[in-house]
């Protein structure tokens, strides 16, 4: 278990890296039970019949004024989750600090809690005791709770009638800048966040492109063994066989392994060392909803492409390119061949070199990691994510200024085109899980699905001098200013050079890839699902790795589909469709 939990740590840190880059970069700047629902229901009731009577004459009365000030000063209340690891500059505070007095400064917006919780399951309780009660601050952002969505408390306070309807505030408020990332997803984020034709929060979009899976190789080992690169499964299955037989690392023993893989995390989207990559080549999301040739939700589990994709993984077990005892690993564990130079292949994400790559580059540093993408017959290359939008930026039902969390996010979307530049020079002290202005409520950070392919394209337009580096933000200067330094002394500094990789490597690929991107369409939970998911999850576990494993032949997948709709997955796919019709 402790190594188990150390594979945990060490993914989550090197995600939370990535992401706090990725972060920086942006553009802008399970289901309750019956009687929670009715007396969610009952309170908001009152509430609403309460608020719906006050005057909102900001809206109503007032021109709009997408970045002006209040002539009064507004004070707003909103909810915090703390974190004893958090450091903020001496003096500072959750309560005062920079991005406080900022606001306060710049629009004349007072932020208050109503109330503060430590991280994790007191922030959590507290939450959904809130809801319960209809006891809601003016506006929050709502997020994940664990293994539950962000989706499943928008949709609670949703059905309850707890928000404020952002349709014309938003029309009226929301700057070009922010109305172009919103316009990059389709239509789609907003779509989420729709309830009845009404508005009834700001996604927090964000990164997503960059989830894409990329094939990590030994470039030194390709080009002593005379390989061409991996770009299609079939590519992938010869390097490995390559590596396993022709000792490329050269120590004359028959060391080396095919690919190394982690079976406690097999299908986790697209993280290090997994099998997502296998489904996702054969059109199979085996973790999520999915629309079905007629438009209703289908379980990606449970439908044919993932029988292929099982067949093809059950061929390569036998070939040994995964290992026998894959089951039984966990990422740590995978990643123990990295390091020691036994293993030239990865599947995982674009920041793998900060980790475990980081640490095979400096075992050794003649080593030379390179990123392609897998493709499939049509050239495309495929990849999924559980959700499209992380968080939501919300209002609660009748509050007279809904419009201030447009004008806050609307100052950090101007602040990457050089006006209110001072946004991005506060000292806002060091965050345990990142960079996070939503701490205080109206943080309002938002960015382009594809923002840090934007950002490596930068990178190449100065590298190709066909543009200067006033081009870059401050946040991408810093990077590319390792990337130089990596240039100039290849791997003096190891930490320069890994960047330098994760950047023109890692996003490279992805930015050079044509991908399609499906997300999970439904992440909220059903009674039947309460009661029967989590056997219904282990069901598919044990399937899949008795088939894989050669424990049972291909053709046991029909024998688990019809084991898993007569267990509850009918009554679930039912109960799934006729909430999210209702949903839409």
């Amino acid at each position: 278990m402790e190594k188990e939990g150390e594979s945990m740590k060490s993914t989550k840190t090197a995600a939370a890296a990535a992401l706090l880059v990725a972060a920086m970069l942006t553009v802008t700047a399970c289901s309750d039970n019956s009687n929670t629902t009715n007396e969610a229901k009952n309170a908001a009731s009152t509430n609403t019949q309460t608020n719906e009577n006050a005057p909102k004459k900001a809206v109503e009365e007032q021109p709009a004024d997408p970045l002006g000030a209040y002539a009064e000063a507004l004070t707003i209340s909103t909810i915090a989750e703390t974190n004893p690891e958090d450091k903020f500059p001496e003096g500072d505070s959750y309560e005062d600090n920079a991005y406080k007095r900022f606001l306060e400064k710049t629009l004349n917006v007072k932020v208050n809690y109503k109330w503060t919780a430590p991280v994790g399951d007191s922030y959590n309780n507290k939450f959904n005791l809130m809801i319960q009660s209809n006891d809601l601050p003016d506006v929050f952002v709502v997020r994940a709770q664990g293994s539950t969505p962000a989706k499943v408390f928008l949709n609670r306070l949703a059905e309850n009638g707890m928000l404020e309807d952002l349709s014309s505030v938003y029309e009226s408020y929301a700057a070009e800048g922010v109305k172009d990332v919103y316009n990059s997803t389709n239509g789609e984020a907003l779509k989420e966040a729709t309830y009845d034709g009404k508005l009834l929060a700001l996604p927090l979009v964000g990164e997503t492109d960059s989830a894409a899976p990329v094939i990590w190789v030994r470039q030194d080992w390709l080009d002593k063994l005379k390989l061409p690169a991996p770009t299609t499964l079939a590519d992938l299955e010869t390097v490995a066989k390559a590596f396993m037989e022709q000792d490329p690392n050269g120590n004359g023993k028959p060391d080396e392994v095919g690919l190394p893989t982690s079976g406690k995390e097999m299908l986790s989207d697209g993280q290090p060392m997994g099998l997502d990559t296998f489904f996702w080549n054969e059109k199979s999301y085996p973790k999520y909803w999915v629309e079905g040739a007629d438009g209703a939700l289908v379980y990606g589990g449970v439908q044919p492409e993932t029988k292929v994709a099982l067949g093809k993984l059950a061929a390569m077990y036998k070939a040994k390119i995964i290992d026998k005892e894959f089951a039984l690993r966990d990422r740590n564990m995978a990643s123990e061949n990295l390091i020691g130079g036994t293993a030239g292949l990865m599947l995982g994400q674009w920041w793998a070199p900060f980790w475990p790559l980081g640490d095979a580059m400096k075992s050794d540093a003649n080593s030379n990691w390179k990123a392609y993408t897998l493709k499939d017959a049509e050239g495309i290359t495929k990849a999924g994510s559980s959700y499209q939008t992380q968080g939501y930026l919300v209002v609660r039902k009748g509050y007279e200024h809904p419009e201030v969390i447009l004008k806050a996010m609307n100052i950090i979307d101007k602040s990457s085109s050089g006006e209110y530049e001072e946004i991005n020079q506060l000292d806002m002290g060091t965050y345990k899980d990142g960079f996070k202005r939503d701490v205080y409520g109206i943080g309002g950070d938002i960015g382009y699905k594809d923002t840090v392919m934007r950002t490596v394209k930068k990178f190449r337009e100065i590298m190709a001098g066909k543009a200067g580096k006033d081009l870059l933000d401050p946040e991408e200067t810093k990077i590319y200013e390792q990337i130089e330094r990596d240039t100039a002394a290849p791997k003096k500094d190891m930490n320069d050079y890994i960047q330098k990789v994760a950047w023109l490597d890692g996003i490279g690929a992805i930015a050079d890839a044509k991908l399609d991107m499906q997300f999970n369409k439904f992440g909220d939970s059903t009674p039947t699902m309460d009661q029967k998911w989590t056997s219904l999850n282990d069901l598919q576990t044990q399937a899949f790795l008795k088939i894989i494993m050669g424990k049972e032949q291909v053709d046991y997948f029909d024998t688990f589909v019809k084991d898993w709709m007569a267990k509850g997955g009918e009554q679930i796919t039912k109960e799934v469709n006729e909430k999210y019709a209702s949903m839409k």
